[in-house]
């Protein structure tokens, strides 16, 4: 048995534990098994990526309009 604790800034605090377990009905076999929690710690890009896809000068719409452009934000979920 084990685990792993770690602190990030997105997240807080995770805990990782596993348990593993081997068992041997012969000296020459051998079974194991384990079983842990993964705890996916999310990157920079999935909370900070900002794309823009268009961007419009004044006027470019028709006379008076306002400048446009289209962005892609990321959103952590």
């Amino acid at each position: 048995m084990g685990s792993k604790f770690e602190h990030n800034g997105y997240t807080g605090f995770e805990y990782q534990p596993n348990v593993r377990l081997v068992w041997t009905p012969q000296p020459r076999h051998a079974a194991w098994a384990a079983v842990a929690r993964a705890v996916r710690i999310p990157s920079r890009a999935d909370d900070d990526v900002r794309l823009d896809l268009l961007s419009l000068p004044p006027d470019a719409l028709f006379a008076g309009s306002l400048p446009v452009v289209v962005r892609v934000l990321a959103a952590a979920t």
